[in-house]
């Protein structure tokens, strides 16, 4: 805010499997270990390091490993000194299928140069050029869904692309893109849903009737396919289900569905929640496979090379988001998008799907410096453009997912730090330490809050036996409490070892001040379960 260099990447993990925390863990500082201490605080740091039990001595390279590293395990805190600047992010976004994560990451510090946690490119970050985004008074989410197994639709008639340039036209300011997502409730959860946050100024009311008309105008349009029989198409011909459209206008409410499909409009509330089994269901990975969900594996060859991943990085301006879909290969079909406005920069996360594979068409539509990314004629650099098959994207198991929220103070490591704490509380209650995050966003708001939202994979059976003796599907506040407990003292205990080497002091001394963590199964709202059941108070703990 104050005009301070950022550094920005985009990560590209695939292959073996590699974690969030490996990419953070990469991102250390490079002037870390450059600080010239005096020679009195070199030598009190060599004493109190030993002090340490456990601690080997410290020598020219560096103390370490220090009690509680554990390197064998691939989520853990393995080499990263106690005095060390851990990373400071600005903004992530991460994006993943089964086998592969895609990661925008933007720094305060420059990283160390042997920093390769995969395949990184530089993205340059101008500070100039940060988004206006505290202007934004008022959101308004458009849910939208889609058949599954059905086809996959061009990118450039996909219905996200047509609201986004709905808000495009109306001078609205495009929030958040995300495609998969979570069905808003257990009656839709046959179709793939994919939701477009579009942000209101206090100017802005004005334009909010015309919008709700133009978005009207598109159920109506798509009802009127079905009726007539002129349904849109997919890439093999086959028509594609109407729209399903919903539009939430409180951030707490349920969005309201704008033209439910008549099998759901007229059905009893018996025949609307028959899958539901006393709980609101969780919503698994294998859910928000969209490789899966396409039906594209009924058609070709799993080691096709049909399947396009690319990172897009643009300078932010009104309506760019529109103009960056609109410029991509017309015949490319739209699998996943993942869409967001961070440092200035609109970061676009996409998976596509060209029939036939993409022959020499891409050269097309894009332009390639010797020395820089790949560009989008007219537009700003696409950073990561690969050919992958099914094979290479791997296939999401049926295993929970978890939401994990936080809100602290910005400071170096936080996010590092959240990561950490939670893997210890996850180790202590599951007893599976096996888990891997499969979507993050972290913002630091107002320039020192830092605002991070995990999904976290858990790679175990829903129906097991965790170590508070129920399945991870039985379990409700008192669990989720305790865990958020434990992350937090397992936080201070970390904070404290920064502070303090020595350990002179109570880890309740450095609890971090203004902390708040929220962790809950995803699960999908049951709006009208049995009277009484206990699906009732787990919709008011779902994640939408």
């Amino acid at each position: 805010m104050v005009g301070r260099p950022a550094y920005g990447y985009v990560v590209w993990q695939h292959g073996t499997p590699q974690t969030l925390h490996s990419l953070l863990e990469g991102g250390t500082p490079a002037n870390a270990q450059a600080f010239s201490m005096p020679d009195w605080l070199r030598n009190r740091r060599t004493l109190l390091l030993e002090k340490l039990p456990g601690a080997r001595p410290v020598t020219d390279a560096g103390p370490g490993p220090y009690p509680g590293d554990d390197a064998t395990d691939g989520n853990s805190a393995a080499g990263t000194s106690p005095l060390e600047q851990p990373a400071n992010v600005l903004a992530l976004q991460r994006s993943s299928t089964g086998r592969q994560s895609l990661t925008f990451a933007a720094f305060r510090d420059e990283p160390k140069e042997d920093w390769q946690p995969a395949e990184v490119t530089k993205v340059g970050l101008d500070p100039g050029r940060l988004a206006p985004a505290e202007d934004v008074s008022g959101v308004i989410g458009v849910y939208i869904g889609l058949g599954r197994g059905q086809g996959l639709l061009p990118i450039n008639h996909h219905p996200v692309t047509e609201i986004i340039g709905v808000a495009t036209r109306r001078r609205l300011t495009v929030l958040e893109v995300q495609l998969p997502l979570p069905a808003p409730a257990v009656a839709y959860t046959d179709l793939q849903w994919a939701r477009v946050q579009l942000g209101l100024e206090d100017g802005d009311i004005k334009r909010l009737t015309p919008l709700l008309d133009d978005i009207q105008n598109l159920t109506e349009r798509a009802s009127g396919q079905t009726r007539t029989g002129h349904q849109p198409s997919t890439t093999d011909g086959k028509p594609h289900p109407a729209l399903v459209i919903g539009v939430q206008t409180v951030a707490e409410s349920i969005p309201r569905i704008l033209n439910p499909p008549a099998a759901i409009n007229t059905g009893s509330a018996a025949e609307q929640t028959e899958t539901v089994t006393g709980s609101a269901p969780l919503v698994l990975a294998s859910d928000l496979d969209v490789v899966a969900s396409s039906g594209i594996a009924k058609d070709e060859s799993a080691s096709a090379k049909t399947w396009r991943v690319m990172a897009i990085c643009a300078d932010w301006h009104a309506g760019v988001e529109s103009e960056i879909l609109g410029r991509l290969d017309p015949e490319l079909c739209l699998a996943g998008l993942t869409a967001a406005t961070l440092q200035g920069k609109a970061v676009l996360l996409l998976l596509g799907h060209q029939h036939g594979r993409h022959k020499h068409r891409a050269s097309t539509t894009t332009d390639r410096d010797a020395t820089g990314p790949a560009r989008l004629t007219g537009n700003g650099p696409v950073y990561l453009d690969k050919w992958q098959s099914r094979l290479d994207l791997g296939v999401a198991e049926r295993y929970p997912l978890l939401r994990v929220h936080m809100r602290t103070p910005d400071r170096p490591g936080a996010t590092l730090e959240v990561l950490e704490s939670l893997r210890e509380a996850l180790r202590e209650s599951l007893g599976v330490p096996d888990w891997n995050v499969w979507y993050a966003r972290v913002t630091v708001a107002h320039g020192n809050i830092a605002q991070i939202q995990l999904t976290v994979r858990l790679a175990i059976d829903p129906a097991m036996t965790t170590a508070v003796g129920k399945s991870i599907s039985e379990w409700g506040l008192p669990e989720f409490s305790k865990i958020e407990r434990q992350a937090l003292a397992a936080a201070a205990g970390k904070l404290a070892a920064m502070k303090d080497p020595a350990g002179s002091s109570a880890p309740g001394l450095y609890a971090p001040e203004d902390t708040v963590i929220s962790v809950g199964l995803v699960n999908t709202v049951d709006l009208d379960p049995p009277s009484g059941s206990p699906g009732q108070a787990a919709a008011a703990n779902s994640a939408q």
